[in-house]
């Protein structure tokens, strides 16, 4: 059964029941199972996993298992075990009085009975096909960029020519030198000058050299072509996702994945054209050798093969090591950048050791999974070296044995030696992507439930020339809740919000009742549990692709790295510095920015760090008055505002000709000619007039 890891403490259960559908035959990302089935802080119970299970068409029996150690042999497996009172795991096979597991947080393992009676709370969940289960044949994670390598098939023929030119070289150096050292011994002359064989041997060197830098240049070019080609492809995919798939996945361990996607792409633009050209020349010269002499060549084959066959054995556990260093990295660097995000609050709270020795442990974790696969990778180090010296060395003997003995000429016995040690960097290399790959295989479970995602998502209909406007949003019986057993935040809304005209909504409501999730709802940032909302104009429904989306400023806008005009414009290469002041100047901002040594060109630091938060939402906020939205959505945009700068900024709002939706806790602005949205107790309630209402919600 293929593991497949978590990405973050709550999603150990989706990650399960990925592999218990991977082992029935259908191939799910756990990125597609979050998008379809999204998990609040308070994680998944056994119940919603068995809700989740059945809705992917698996048919469900719960165990609660009571009995002793002698009792566990008698388990069918596989099953998801509830581990530790707060952890899923799959119990792959049980043996030998061990458990064999597959931990989506920690990997394979295997624990003894007594552990597991220790930690398994006896609850398992067993899974298998129900009605209108469907399987599939999705190809492999190296074969989606394949066809991205293959577009290149030209640079790769290129590449084939200069490896048979190669070929030439490396036979026909040993072919000269042998015939010069037989011609000698036989003959007790050389066959040519002392000035030819200069001429001779600084042919061979210039054709080295040069046959070589073409080879180089090639695989450059190729380095180039795919890197420029599969970067394109992920990242151009990675922005086409729904912004959903960004919510719930954790920005630290997407930017630690995607450095495994540089990993697959060196090892597809480089080791595998590489491997390529030492495939063609390995079986080239053993040829030769073998045409030379086909006992030499039984004996390099066998020599070769057994060194082989000893590496070989070694990948399952090089692969482990390498997981165990990947995984123990992945927690050190996590465990440092959330210190770094909270290192204010640390210094406040003078808890700058505690932090340090948390950091420290998880890092000597980390070295010692560096130390045991270091110590594993100097041991096929070792036999490689063996193999690049003593091979030729063996083949060396046998044919000086040959030779005694009257079965082969001394020539042919020098030439079988010098192709011998011709072909040792060709088996070097391909042994040395055998070892490489066992690395790959982490970085492609890394990525393979991205990748994956992007092919089934990342493709996105064209947009409509003359996008429509929106003219009402509309709820139907729409709720939402984060897990299958939490509690409703919003439920059976039916409500529709018309846009159609300049004007006022105010979501208000008490903290906690929805305000936001409503607003994220109604752009489409997350998807109702229950219901629909769709976007209307001219009295039908609307698909995202045909509309003018609504503007959106959210609580903690981003800010990027550059300068403030950056940040407003969001780096447009043509922009009116006229509308920019003038949204600045709605915004009340514009004047604080002038003041500053630089103006718009100030420098923003990332996340907007040296701004205050107030200017940092009113920055937000002139960014998109500057787009001169048609619908403005605003959630809590002027918290970090007094009141004075809040009225100052809804008065210039109002004289805007859009529709604005606004969530607020204040509601001191409120004008009797808004329309009131007031949620409680997960409904919506739509009235005017608006202050009317809200003196009857406060009476």
């Amino acid at each position: 059964m293929r593991i497949v890891y978590q990405t973050r403490e709550n999603d150990c259960a989706l990650a399960c029941l990925a592999m218990m559908l991977g082992h029935h035959g259908r191939t799910v990302s756990l990125y597609d199972l979050k998008m379809r089935h999204p998990i609040g802080a308070a994680g998944v119970s056994v119940y919603d996993l068995k809700v989740i299970a059945e809705a992917n068409r698996l048919s469900t029996r719960v165990l609660r298992f009571n009995g002793s150690a002698d009792d566990l042999g008698g388990l069918p497996t596989p099953f998801v075990a509830h581990w530790g009172g707060c952890h899923f795991v799959i119990v792959e096979a049980i043996e030998d009085g061990h458990m064999r597991l597959l931990d989506p947080k920690e990997g394979p393992r295997r624990v003894s009975f007594a552990e597991a009676l220790a930690l398994w709370t006896g609850v398992g969940v067993f899974l298998w096909p129900g009605e209108g289960f469907r399987t599939d044949d999705r190809a492999s994670p190296l074969a989606r960029w394949a066809p991205e390598a293959i577009r290149h098939w030209r640079l790769f023929a290129g590449l084939m020519a200069v490896s048979v030119l190669l070929l030439g070289v490396a036979y026909g150096v040993p072919l000269a030198i042998s015939r010069v050292v037989a011609n000698f011994i036989e003959f007790g002359t050389l066959p040519y000058s002392i000035e030819g064989m200069l001429a001779l041997a600084a042919g061979f060197l210039a054709s080295y050299f040069l046959f070589n830098w073409s080879k180089q240049r090639l695989l450059l070019a190729v380095r180039v072509r795919l890197e420029r080609q599969l970067s394109e492809t992920f990242v151009g995919g990675l922005f086409r996702l729904p912004v959903l798939f960004f919510t719930r996945m954790p920005f630290g361990d997407l930017l630690d994945r995607l450095s495994s996607v540089g990993a697959i792409r060196e090892f597809v633009s480089t080791r595998l054209a590489a491997s390529l050209i030492d495939l063609f020349l390995l079986l080239a010269l053993a040829v030769l050798i073998f045409i030379t002499d086909h006992k030499l060549a039984i004996v390099y084959l066998s020599c070769a093969l057994a060194v082989g066959q000893l590496i070989y054995l070694q990948w399952p556990t090089l692969r482990d090591r390498y997981r165990d260093e990947v995984l123990s990295y992945t927690s050190t660097f996590d465990g440092f950048s959330d210190a770094l995000l909270g290192i204010q609050e640390i210094k406040a709270s003078r808890l700058e050791a505690v932090f340090h020795a948390r950091w420290f442990a998880r890092f000597t974790e980390y070295l010692g999974a560096v130390h045991a696969r270091g110590l594993l990778s100097a041991r096929l180090e070792a036999l490689l070296a063996m193999l690049t010296g003593g091979v030729p060395v063996v083949v060396l003997l046998t044919a000086l044995w040959l030779v005694q003995n009257a079965q082969l000429a001394p020539g042919d016995a020098l030439l079988a030696y010098l192709l011998t040690q011709f072909s040792m960097a060709s088996l070097v290399g391909l042994l040395g992507t055998g070892l490489a790959m066992q690395y790959l295989v982490i970085h492609t479970d890394r990525v393979d439930g991205i990748t994956e995602f992007i092919a089934e998502n990342g493709r996105e209909p064209a947009r409509a020339e003359t996008p429509r406007q929106v003219e009402q949003i509309v709820f139907e019986d729409c709720g939402f809740r984060y897990s299958p057993s939490g509690p409703d935040v919003l439920a059976g809304i039916d409500l529709r919000i018309d846009v159609s005209r300049p004007g006022f909504h105010v979501v208000v409501g008490p903290s906690g009742v929805g305000k936001s999730t409503l607003l994220k709802l109604l752009t489409h940032m997350v998807r109702p549990t229950s219901g629909r909302v769709l976007y209307a104009a001219a009295g039908r429904d609307l698909a995202d692709h045909e509309v003018e989306h609504p503007t959106a400023v959210i609580q903690d806008s981003a800010m990027f790295r550059g300068t403030i005009l950056e940040n407003i414009t969001m780096f447009a290469e043509q922009f009116d510095l006229v509308k920019v002041a003038d949204a600045c100047r709605k915004a009340r901002i514009h004047d604080e920015i002038l003041a500053m040594p630089m103006g718009f060109g100030s420098a923003v630091e990332r996340g907007g760090q040296n701004l205050s938060g107030g200017q940092r939402q009113r920055i937000a906020l002139a960014r998109a008055l500057y787009k001169e939205p048609k619908v403005l959505i605003l959630d809590e945009a002027t918290s970090h505002l007094d009141m004075e700068a809040e009225r100052h900024i809804i008065q210039h709002l109002r004289a805007l000709p859009c529709a604005v939706i606004v969530a607020t806790h204040r509601t001191g602005w409120i004008d009797p000619r808004d329309t009131l949205i007031q949620i409680r107790d997960g409904g919506v309630r739509l009235q005017r007039p608006a202050v009317e209402n809200l003196e009857s919600q406060h009476a």
